[in-house]
């Protein structure tokens, strides 16, 4: 990509550099101002991913058009990928300075730019509102999101702090809201974004393989890498947090996919518990700065903690680097852009953990930084340019 700066190939050190400051020198000004103007939007397309163990695509596309959901197929090297059209609409200002007002966090607000209801811990203020009312809802600032119906009084969505709280009729952005789909309920289709299908695709994991995830909840590397492997073979999943586990085995029975063994365990310490060189693939999707995540209504960039994550990220590469075999695969991805989060902790797993950069086949994005050998197959998706999340893909081998 033009623009991209080599001086980044020395990481910051400048613990009080802006968003703008980071992302002018990496990408420069004018490349840096679509990113952001991309970033306050979804994708342009919604991505859904079939569960071809239980059904067809072409089959469940049909399914959705029968229900007046226009789903389409993407590519064919990723045939399980289908998409609908997210549609741009207006809210009238106008109508809305009449309302009752719901103010609700970043969050939340985020969501609900793209069809998701308000659930009451998500609401900061609810002034007067009363159950049955037609209400505005706007983050913190003022910024109206969407419009929809209170489905209880601001008082109760202030005390009891669960359950649905307003549930949206109009939003900024138009996507289908397929959660209580039949498709969906039978485990049929999966959300997941584009970036994240290909990363699995380049992982390449085959029938009979033994693979461990080590990030695993809510499901969607793992179901899909499941999928891959016809449910033949070795499936570990592990996640530390009892919330996220009880999600991920909740996915798991809707799809169907019951030979899963699910840990709950901090993946860190999995190489003092686990057999070392035991598995053929591995998969890395650690916490990060999730600058690539969209809608983002507040851009910020704090330096501190995105080193502090690099750290932490590479923690669960030198695990993996331990569980894998000789000539086995890692797949390392993170939904944000950082250069400290991405090349550089790959630089790391391949000058400390005996790991090397692998070609593969599924190159959609652009290629990494030049900051470690084989960056030419590492992939960096741009929001601004591949109509996606920001993501980073990295698939390592170890090496014999």
């Amino acid at each position: 990509m033009e623009g991209v700066g080599q001086e980044m190939v020395k990481p910051s050190q400048n613990s009080n550099e802006t968003f703008l400051d980071y992302f002018f020198k990496l990408l420069g000004a004018e490349e840096t101002a679509k990113l952001l103007e991309a970033l306050r939007k979804p994708p342009s397309k919604y991505f859904l991913r079939i569960n071809t163990l239980l059904a067809k695509p072409h089959e469940v596309v049909a399914s959705l058009r029968r229900r007046g959901v226009e789903a389409k197929l993407f590519d064919p090297k990723i045939p399980e990928a289908i998409y609908v059209e997210v549609v741009e609409e207006s809210l009238d200002e106008e109508e809305a300075s009449r309302l009752k007002e719901v103010v609700v966090d970043r969050y939340t607000a985020e969501a609900v730019m793209v069809g998701a209801n308000v659930y009451a811990p998500g609401v900061k203020r609810a002034k007067g509102v009363l159950r049955g009312d037609l209400v505005a809802i706007r983050m913190e600032g003022g910024f109206l999101v969407g419009l929809g119906e209170a489905s209880m009084s601001g008082l109760e969505a202030l005390t009891k702090r669960r359950g649905l709280a307003v549930k949206v009729l109009k939003t900024r952005f138009k996507a289908p809201s397929l959660r209580d789909s039949e498709e969906y309920l039978q485990g049929l289709i999966y959300p997941q974004s584009l970036p994240s299908m290909i990363a699995v695709r380049a992982l390449d994991p085959k029938p009979g393989e033994k693979l461990i995830d080590l990030t695993a909840a809510p499901g969607g590397k793992l179901t899909h890498a499941f999928q891959l492997m016809e449910g033949v073979g070795e499936v570990v999943a592990i996640d530390r947090s009892p919330r996220k586990v009880a999600e991920l085995k909740a996915h798991l029975e809707r799809m169907k996919m019951h030979n899963v063994k699910v840990m709950q365990r901090d993946s860190r310490y999995l190489d003092l518990e686990l057999p070392h060189s035991h598995f053929d693939a591995v998969i890395v999707d650690p916490p990060c700065s999730a600058i690539g995540v969209r809608p983002k209504l507040h851009i910020s960039l704090n330096l501190k903690q995105v080193s502090s994550l690099a750290e932490y990220q590479k923690q669960f590469l030198k695990v993996a680097s331990k569980l894998v075999k000789p000539g086995g695969r890692i797949l390392y991805s993170t939904c944000t852009l950082t250069i400290e989060e991405n090349e550089r902790v790959v630089s790391f797993a391949v000058e400390a953990c005996g790991l090397r950069v692998k070609e593969h086949g599924y190159i959609f994005g652009q290629p990494g930084l030049g900051v470690v050998p084989g960056a030419i197959h590492l992939q960096r998706f741009y929001p601004h340019i591949h109509d996606t999340p920001g993501f980073f893909i990295a698939v390592l081998e170890r090496l014999g």
